[in-house]
């Protein structure tokens, strides 16, 4: 992470997700979804991540790699954080 004091020099950068495997391991947990918006405290374990990324002052764009069930990748975002 950059310090403050060089935040304002630093170039945006992109950030990417790479959020396209199976799920094997998390089997019960993920059989109706894929593994990113398994659900933890709640809410989808992507949340967490985007809500940090969001959060970070380089950050301009988050690009998500999403293969294995991703229309509930796309579902549990909604229209708040559109999927491209």
């Amino acid at each position: 992470m950059v310090p403050r004091s060089l935040a304002a020099h630093a170039r945006p950068v992109d950030a990417l997700i790479l959020a396209g495997g199976l799920g094997t391991r998390l089997a019960p947990v993920v059989d109706d979804r894929a593994k990113p918006v398994a659900e933890v405290a709640g809410h989808p374990f992507l949340a967490f991540v985007l809500d940090h990324l969001a959060r970070c002052e380089r950050v301009r764009r988050v690009i998500l790699c999403v293969g294995h069930k991703a229309d509930t990748v796309e579902a549990a975002l909604g229209e708040t954080s559109p999927v491209v």
